[in-house]
């Protein structure tokens, strides 16, 4: 008799394998939108699939001999069914965002017992029914879009941990390291408009390395310059480095918040700020808790739309 035990272990043993595959699928998306920050889709594909191709040529070199006419006809056809879908996800891919890519690329599993029904007049069940009815409402939320279409060029000096954030929010990102330096200067944001590409964004935002000194002594070529001060830091910040404060155009006073609890007066640091740059905007806000963002924003559009005019 089968032993039970040995069963379930299968059992668990096969869904820990449907697991990690999903993990490993999904993760591709992320890997692929990052390489086709540099690599062109056609030549990215190539390079997948032909390392794929070999791999599978050494595993199954002895089944090579075997193939006739038909196997090879079929295999052709599929491959090209396949080259197609690959080529249509992976453009689609460099428009929007690995989470959205991959939604949308998993909803023909949903949609195969429909096939299934036209060709074999097998109906679905309620189940089908109703993963087709949610895939319908995710794949209308993943099709809104802001009335800006944005991307962001995020620079640090390693790592890509803020792009692989601001990628869930639906904008267009790429990661620019500086390779150590403390700055960003008009060459590389010319590389990183490069890398992004512009032809589908209305606005496009540079995020230099986070400090009030180098930043501001070097041109990134930026239209108009936005800094974030944080409470914690002090409203004093404006004394300290005037040259900063001088040549933005918007203030972000963030964490206004918890201001009482670090004896910040706004008052004061507005008033700073106003002697060294009284053309200055400035908005208090709170991105944790979304306070004064919306007039933050309403800037942002107003600015947008008199670039683009």
């Amino acid at each position: 008799m089968p032993d039970p035990g040995a069963s379930h272990a299968y059992t668990r043993l096969g869904r820990f394998a449907l697991i990690a595959t999903t993990l490993l699928w999904g993760s591709s998306f992320t890997i692929m939108k990052d390489a086709l920050a540099t690599v062109p889709t056609l030549w990215l594909l190539a390079i997948r699939f032909s390392g794929a191709a070999m791999l599978m040529a050494l595993i199954g070199i002895r089944s090579l001999r075997r193939l006739d006419r038909g196997y090879l006809t079929g295999g052709a056809c599929m491959g090209v069914c396949l080259y197609l879908a690959y080529t249509i996800q992976t453009y689609g891919l460099v428009h929007t965002t690995p989470g959205k890519n991959a939604f949308l690329a998993a909803t023909y599993c949903v949609f195969v017992p429909f096939f299934w029904w036209l060709i074999h007049k097998r109906r679905p069940d309620r189940y089908n029914l109703a993963a087709a009815l949610l895939c319908l409402y995710g794949m209308g939320l993943v099709s809104l879009q802001s009335d800006l279409r944005i991307g962001v060029m995020e620079a640090d000096i390693d790592s890509d941990v803020d792009a692989a954030t601001i990628s869930t929010s639906g904008a267009k990102v790429i990661q620019l390291h500086t390779g150590g330096m403390c700055h960003l200067d008009a060459g590389m944001t010319r590389q990183g408009l490069e890398g992004l590409g512009t032809e589908n964004i209305d606005l496009a935002i540079l995020e230099n390395v986070g400090n009030l000194v180098c930043p501001a002594e070097f041109d990134t070529g930026a239209v108009k310059n936005a800094m974030i001060l944080s409470v914690p830091e002090g409203d004093d910040k404006p004394l300290k480095y005037p040259l900063m404060f001088s040549i933005c155009d918007v203030l972000l006073v963030n964490k206004i918040d918890v201001a009482p609890y670090f004896n910040f007066d706004l008052d004061k640091c507005v008033e700073r700020v106003k002697k060294l740059n009284p053309n200055i905007q400035v908005f208090p806000i709170s991105a944790l808790k979304g306070e004064g963002i919306e007039p933050w924003a309403d800037w942002l559009r107003e600015q947008t739309k008199t670039w683009n005019a």
